[in-house]
């Protein structure tokens, strides 16, 4: 049985960015939010799923077990997604600019 929890896209791009990142600073900067921001979002998530996805110290975090393997599923969708908005984009620009000319 599967279980579906609701995140927003919002609120799992944060987490990536964190985890990527490595700081809540580093990750409102990319974002282009403030720290608060990210840490609700943080918190949401890991309300949502029932679990902590990182252990928290004064110089950083770091990513528990559950938190490394959102970490790996969500960068292997974000690329997805981020390949396949490309290919689509890529193939548009190429129809765009095949003419036909008929005399």
């Amino acid at each position: 049985m599967r279980v579906r929890h609701r995140c927003s896209l919002t609120t799992l791009r944060t987490f990536e960015t964190l985890a990527r990142v490595g700081s809540f600073a580093g990750a409102a900067r990319e974002l282009e939010v403030t720290r608060p921001a990210v840490s609700k979002q943080i918190r949401l998530l890991e309300e949502a799923l029932s679990c902590r996805l990182l252990d928290r110290s004064p110089v950083g975090c770091q990513l528990t077990a559950e938190g490394r393997e959102l970490y790996g599923g969500l960068d292997q969708a974000f690329n997805l997604i981020a390949a396949t908005t490309e290919g689509v984009a890529d193939r548009a620009r190429h129809e765009r600019k095949v003419k036909v000319l008929v005399e």
